[in-house]
């Protein structure tokens, strides 16, 4: 019975390894740098979510201060780019030198990043050729690459894959953040405590309005020449409800900050500017413009990973080659509009269930000016809903890959 559960345990002993490492190294502060919470251009309200989410460090105390951010952005950035266009016109770029494409632009990145955080730094003297901030700069990148090399080692021989690492985020993070939350409760009276009572209850409603989108499916039946039995009469192309699942969530995120920090670099270029003040100001997630451009990101990825996930030009292609075909649509093109309708479709529900569940109790808190947590309550139970999903998922195929093993 061991035997059979090696692969599964293997994996799941892997991750928890991996994960102890990733804790050790957001504990370890660099020795010079003096950990302070500074009031950045960007409001506080994104910057803790992307601190709960991808592991960024707004006191800049920790080696892994720069978190998953820039790998993540890069990452989605490049495969969206790769996927635009008719697939055989996109360049052929193997999976090795697309990882290494990834990895130089994140270091780009992280760099940049690295930079614009030492800005806000108290830093003691060092005794060393290189000054405090250059030392600053290389540790954080350094971090950032260890991040990386953490996520990719979890993906490969892990359990959850970079899921891990920001399901880490957010449970560790969350005592932190009730305390605040608990303290503003206490201070509002009862007004703010039926307001954080209905927000739980959303987002509790949320996770189980997330779990059915997630096992719900569109089927479309095939019709396959090849098997001429019993079998045949049940075949069928099943299409997840929301395709991309909580990526886009996580993702949207780390493409909000790639608007933001261009919006601060020329604001250090050009610092009398108003316009740039302006879009600074509204770079949040407090703020109606910040929510609108969230939520737009949101739509926009729900598409893009869908395509990448469920892709109607391979599918309608192994439909002709292996004789099967959808039933009512003959194979090639018009099997691959089909799919591409159908798809289409479910993206269109589960990015506007996303957007709505989302996008709702952050533009309340908006108009509310309010700068709580409370709202984006919704959001952190719908990713951890998303993330705890397709790691039972993964786990299945582990363990019915476990049962199936003596026959392979």
């Amino acid at each position: 019975m061991q035997q059979k559960g090696d692969l599964f345990l293997r994996k799941v002993r892997y991750s928890i390894a991996l994960g102890l490492l990733y804790l050790i190294g957001r504990g370890t502060p660099i020795p010079w740098v003096v950990p302070t919470e500074h009031e950045d251009l960007f409001a506080m309200e994104l910057s803790n979510m992307i601190e709960d989410m991808l592991g960024k460090d707004p006191s800049g105390g920790s080696v892994l201060a720069l978190g998953l951010g820039p790998y993540m952005s890069i990452m989605v950035f490049l495969r969206i780019f790769m996927s635009i266009g008719p697939k055989e016109k996109r360049p052929k770029i193997s999976r090795n030198v697309m990882r290494k494409m990834t990895l130089i632009a994140a270091f780009a990145v992280a760099t940049y990043q690295a930079l614009l955080e030492t800005r806000h730094m108290e830093m003691r003297e060092v005794s060393f050729i290189l000054s405090a901030q250059v030392l600053t700069v290389i540790t954080l990148v350094a971090g950032c690459a260890f991040t990386i090399f953490l996520a990719e080692a979890n993906t490969e021989k892990g359990f959850g894959g970079m899921s891990l690492i920001i399901m880490i985020n957010i449970l560790t993070n969350t005592r932190k953040n009730l305390v605040p939350i608990v303290l503003e409760l206490k201070e509002g009276g009862s007004q703010n405590i039926i307001v954080a009572f209905v927000l739980v209850v959303i987002g509790i409603g949320l996770m189980f309005v997330s779990a059915v989108f997630d096992y719900s499916e569109l089927r479309l039946k095939t019709f396959r020449v090849m098997i001429n039995n019993e079998l045949s009469e049940v075949g069928y192309l099943p299409i997840r409800l929301n395709p991309s699942g909580a990526m886009p969530i996580m993702f949207a995120m780390t493409f909000f900050l790639i608007p933001y920090y261009a919006i601060v670099g020329l604001g250090l270029l050009f610092p009398e500017n108003q316009v740039l003040k302006v879009m600074q100001a509204n770079m949040n997630l407090n703020c109606i413009p910040g929510i609108v451009l969230y939520v737009g990101m949101i739509l926009v990825l729900n598409f893009a990973f869908a395509s990448v996930f469920v892709d109607p030009v391979n599918l309608a292609k192994q439909f002709r080659e292996s004789g099967d075909c959808l039933v009512g649509y003959k194979p090639g093109k018009e099997t691959e509009k089909a799919i591409k309708k159908e798809l289409y479709f479910c993206c269109c529900i589960g990015a506007a269930m996303q957007g709505i569940c989302i996008g709702g109790p952050l533009i309340s808190g908006a108009l509310q000016n309010s700068t709580s947590k409370l709202y984006s309550i919704p959001m952190t139970m719908m990713i951890l809903t998303g993330i705890s999903l397709a790691m039972v998922r993964e786990a299945r195929v582990l363990i019915d890959f476990r049962d199936y093993k003596p026959f392979l």
